[in-house]
């Protein structure tokens, strides 16, 4: 295909499941920055993922779904997010087939893994290795190393959702100073500040442990309770909903020193009320932009999320992570690597040429 027959065609971004994951937005907007701002002034859509993401358990394509990927005349379609893993053979091959036989190029931008384990490595190797993408950019170094062979140009990348400030300047609300909590698949701990020459503090660890870290002036003293980790433990992202429909799942806090506590839900569907508004100033939505702007103006997030944590690292705030999951692997990338431990800024000017370094590398293979 012709490089001017390339450049007639538009550029689509593949994005969906926001009620699922709100997070889920979170890198798929920034891709379409991204992208936007390589793409020489080519139109960039946004359109819609593969509806098999859109379901609990396998993920696989619904028998009667209208498979409008396959369908699409663009130039490049690019995917994103923690797409290599098990599912992603089964998912994809189909419409690899269709949109290779129409000359589409398949771009993999801000793109990583799921539990990064020698099996699904292999299993998307072996798929890479039969459907070549044109571009692939990872969103943290170990997938990058896993696949930099399996791609026409491979770049070292950060996840999408670092670009968002770019897209979406921060807009800003009258709220007095304050603190998101951000525990929709665990419990919310107790938070309490203490003076600075308080007790030892706890070493932090991934996961939801209890611990005390450095908070302006004194001492935040974080306190999860032990029946409720353990249940989290068990039940995984399935815990907010057992716990908000047993009326488990409450908070009365509202206030922690001079700072007002808000609460986000990332997963707004299936729809549980008494999950997403369990305590007061809580906030769930299935689009992004209040997330944004929440995120943008936190004086800390505290969270179980990863996506939380970056956006708000993104927007030049302080955020620390109660999680176990290796995707977290995104946010050491940028060398927040203290964020276990305590609540944590990233490098601005770093990023900032992390940033601008990968859209200049995106352009330069993007026809």
């Amino acid at each position: 295909m012709t490089a001017q027959r390339i450049a007639m065609r538009p550029i689509v971004v593949t994005a969906g499941t926001w009620s699922t994951n709100i997070g889920n937005a979170f890198f798929q907007l920034g891709a379409r920055y991204i992208v936007s701002q390589a793409a020489g002034g080519r139109a960039v859509h946004l359109l819609t993922d593969q509806a098999g993401y859109w379901r609990y358990g396998p993920k696989v394509e619904p028998k009667h779904s209208a498979r409008l990927l396959d369908h699409v005349d663009a130039a490049y379609i690019v995917l994103s997010g923690s797409l290599l893993t098990y599912s992603f053979p089964a998912l994809w091959r189909r419409s690899f087939d269709a949109l290779r036989e129409r000359g589409t190029r398949i771009v993999l931008l801000g793109v990583g893994q799921f539990d990064y384990s020698e099996r699904e490595t292999a299993l998307c190797r072996d798929f890479l290795g039969q459907y070549r993408p044109h571009v692939l950019v990872s969103r943290d170094s170990a997938t990058y190393e896993n696949f930099k062979d399996f791609a026409e140009h491979a770049y070292d990348g950060i996840d999408n959702a670092y670009f968002l400030p770019l897209a979406y300047p921060a807009l800003k609300l009258d709220y007095p100073p304050f603190i998101v909590l951000n525990f929709d698949k665990g419990p919310e701990p107790i938070c309490e500040l203490a003076s600075a020459n308080g007790s030892a503090m706890a070493a932090g660890r991934p996961g939801y442990h209890s611990c005390r870290v450095p908070f302006d002036s004194a001492t935040l003293d974080i306190r999860f309770c032990g029946g409720k980790r353990f249940l989290s433990d068990c039940l995984g992202k399935y815990y907010g909903y057992l716990a908000g429909g047993l009326g488990l799942k409450k908070a009365r806090q509202e206030r922690l020193g001079k700072y007002l506590l808000l609460r986000t839900d990332h997963q707004t569907n299936p729809l549980c009320h008494r999950k997403l508004y369990y305590g007061p100033g809580a906030f769930a939505m299935d689009v992004p932009y209040g997330y944004f702007a929440l995120y943008a103006n936190a004086a800390m997030t505290l969270s179980d999320r990863i996506h939380a944590c970056v956006v708000t690292m993104a927007y030049g705030g302080r955020a620390m992570l109660f999680s176990k999951s290796p995707r977290a692997r995104i946010i050491e990338r940028v060398g927040a690597t203290d964020i276990f431990k305590e609540p944590t800024t990233l490098d601005m000017p770093r990023l900032d040429q992390l940033r601008n370094e990968e859209i200049a590398f995106l352009a330069s293979v993007m026809e």
